[in-house]
């Protein structure tokens, strides 16, 4: 049977637990070799997206894709995932140290003001509700907004997205070197924790609304700075 990728994130597990209990604080795992510690690579019946699928959707905050193919999935997608991994305490604490200052309420007054101001972010009228909608909606909200506007930076310089995942769109931006480590880490931020509000794995609290809003108001700052859209 073709491998899945349940097999692939049992495996990534099982390296994980490894490299924890032989105390490393880190690890960073390549996806052709994850991908033959189960076989069926290099061959006709490799499932390496399902791979690097595995591999992007068990980042956390803190995690870092040290180097992707350009097209986001390949055998030479690179993750560094930090140990021991962690729980909902030490989840919250990373998303704060996210933020280079503490957020703000005014963070949502601050976003319509960038929804109004700049012609590039006219179009993103989910805006307006960020500041009513219940914290699990506003991340799921905000990892939408942050996956549209990646899609047009990489629509802008050439790069072929059609089709493709935010996954794999971090992996292009990180490949292409579009964004400084600080607005990947934003980027990279959103996507995970708006991954774990669509899948209902977190609870998520009215701090973590003004969190991850704030994220994305910085988000979206670096990219005007860059001229990226």
């Amino acid at each position: 049977m073709p491998l899945t990728i349940d097999d692939f994130q049992r495996e990534l597990r099982e390296c994980l637990t490894r490299a924890e209990a032989s105390g490393m604080t880190e690890i960073t795992i390549r996806a052709g070799d994850l991908h033959k510690a189960l076989g069926d690579y290099p061959g006709p019946n490799q499932r390496m997206p399902v791979c690097c699928s595995a591999m992007y959707q068990a980042m956390e905050i803190g995690d870092e894709i040290v180097k992707a193919p350009h097209k986001g999935k390949g055998a030479n997608l690179y993750i560094r995932y930090r140990l021991p991994r962690p729980g909902a305490v030490e989840m919250q604490e990373n998303l704060r140290q996210v933020l280079p200052r503490s957020p703000a309420p005014q963070v949502f007054a601050d976003l319509e003001y960038l929804m109004l101001r700049h012609p590039e972010y006219a179009a993103l009228n989910q805006i307006s509700d960020l500041a009513k909608a219940t914290p699990a909606t506003v991340v799921s909200i905000c990892r939408t907004i942050v996956e549209q506007i990646t899609r047009m930076v990489c629509t802008r310089h050439g790069i072929q997205v059609k089709g493709m995942t935010l996954d794999e769109m971090c992996g292009m931006v990180k490949a292409y070197e579009l964004l400084d480590p600080r607005a990947l880490a934003y980027l990279n931020t959103l996507r995970i924790m708006g991954n774990k509000a669509v899948h209902a794995e977190t609870e998520f609290l009215e701090q973590d609304r003004i969190i991850i809003c704030s994220i994305l108001h910085e988000y979206l700052l670096a990219v005007l700075e860059k001229n990226l859209i």
